[in-house]
């Protein structure tokens, strides 16, 4: 009938996004999110514990402080399943050298807040990361154990860890092409690093991988992403790392002004400078590089100038010429060279939740599939300019919410509030069904400032190219 409302109904789906080992969705009705490893999980990296882990303990330790995780890029659908209205950069980070210098400024604000306000945090996790020391310690020799005591302080465990990877990728590319490389053997590398410093300093949560593609945007202001390489450490000792891994990891040299920003930003970072920290744990970055960066460039991920230029810091006047590491690996182009997993005992560790998660059964997969169904969905069943509507509006209430607030149930609830939805009842674990009614008012959502995180004080600089 023509005066009757004609509604319709979209599935949106609880989970929310994948990467390439490990999966994301909401606890339904909280702010909580999870990420836990699936599948294969290399051994190129020290994990010893997961980006839920981290982010769990942050948020439960400092309310309010620290974003849960980031909304997929372009995924329209993601707003109301329980994510915070987080944004990726406007332009490539690693672009040139001002964009770079822009976002790294802001990357220290946010690796210097860390550094005073996870302490509450790194006790949480460190019992799980201490297994998996201990863990990685004991391992059979074909398995290659992580040669050091089960436990030994952070920096014996980075220093074990670094001649680890060589022990694992040379037997994938095989020691003549390890040797063609100018590649020292296992035993080599284990003599020649440096020994580790001790630290006796209160522990705090390190990142683990501070690069300037590793944070977003959350009403304007910064906020840290990608916690899978994050651990418990020794404050110094986590200043140390943090700085040896930008320092390493960045495109560009770090200007002496960003250098002094992080020093006085960064809790424990002058001691990691003047204690001799710093240069032993940028001697352990250096040293891991040109196994990981050789096997990635060998498996097409990377461009062999990345490759070469690893290996030059990392071997001086000895390393091959770029023409030579060029011509080596457009030699072996198509072979196959398998990421090292880590081992099962590993593997399994890290998947377990923290305390009071639930960890998703078999009709928690495939969560890419998910996404198209819905987004396929909703562009069939509205017409285009409904559709735009729906989005506008959804985008709408995300603005609505403060950061961390935006449940499932939540964002329902604001729409029915402004006549928009109701939500009906569901037979899915892992979605919730809206109802949508074509001819039904829409009624405007109020828009409030968004909470800020904490008194965090950070006044944002203009971006490079920005005219307002």
């Amino acid at each position: 009938m023509s005066g009757e409302s004609q509604p319709y109904e979209v599935d949106v789906p609880l989970l929310l996004g994948s990467g390439t080992s490990n999966e994301t969705w909401t606890v339904p009705g909280t702010d909580a999110v999870q990420r836990w490893p699936t599948g294969q999980i290399n051994a190129l990296d020290l994990r010893v514990i997961t980006d839920t882990d981290a982010r769990t303990a942050l948020r439960e330790a400092y309310p309010g402080a620290y974003t849960s995780a980031p909304t997929p890029t372009g995924e329209p659908l993601a707003l109301p399943a329980g994510l915070p209205r987080l944004a990726p950069h406007k332009g490539a980070p690693t672009a040139d050298e001002a964009a770079f210098d822009w976002h790294v400024g802001h990357l220290i604000d946010e690796l210097g807040y860390i550094s005073h306000h996870s302490e509450a945090a790194a006790l949480a996790v460190t019992d799980k990361a201490q297994r998996s020391v201990q863990i990685l310690t004991s391992l059979p020799e074909a398995e290659v154990p992580m040669r050091c005591a089960a436990d030994a302080d952070d920096c014996t465990v980075a220093r074990a860890f670094t001649v680890r990877v060589a022990e694992v990728v040379t037997p994938v590319i095989g020691e003549q092409l390890a040797h063609a490389f100018r590649l020292p053997v296992p035993a080599q590398l284990d003599a020649a690093l440096p020994a580790p410093v001790q630290d006796r300093s209160s522990p705090v949560l390190a990142h683990g991988d501070p690069t300037v593609g590793n944070f977003m945007w959350s009403f304007g202001e910064p906020v840290l992403t990608d916690w899978e390489l994050a651990r418990p450490a020794p404050r110094v000792s986590a200043a140390a790392h943090t700085l040896a891994a930008l320092v390493t990891r960045a495109p560009y040299p770090l200007r002496p002004q960003r250098m002094e920003e992080f020093l006085d930003k960064v809790a424990g970072a002058r001691e990691a400078l003047d204690s001799g920290l710093y240069a032993t744990y940028h001697a352990y970055e250096v040293a891991r590089a040109p196994w990981v960066d050789i096997l990635r460039g060998l498996r097409g991920e990377v461009d062999p100038a990345l490759v070469h230029r690893n290996i030059a810091r990392f071997l001086g006047d000895d390393a091959p010429t770029m023409k030579q590491v060029t011509g080596l690996i457009g030699a072996h182009a198509g072979d196959a060279f398998p990421l090292p997993a880590l081992p099962a005992a590993a593997a399994r560790h890290l998947a377990e939740p923290p305390h009071g998660h639930e960890h998703p059964d078999e009709r928690y997969g495939a969560a890419e599939a998910l996404h198209a169904e819905v987004t396929d969905a909703a562009a069939a069943l509205m017409p285009p300019e409904q559709y735009r509507h729906y989005r506008s509006l959804l985008e709408t209430a995300a603005l609505a919410l403060p950061p961390v607030a935006g449940s499932v149930l939540e964002v329902g609830r604001r729409l029915r509030e402004a006549g928009a939805t109701e939500v009906s009842s569901h037979l899915h674990r892992d979605r919730m069904t809206y109802r949508f009614d074509r001819t039904q008012p829409q009624a405007p959502l109020t828009v409030h400032q968004p909470r800020a995180q904490l008194e965090r004080g950070k006044s944002l600089s203009k971006h490079p190219g920005d005219d307002s």
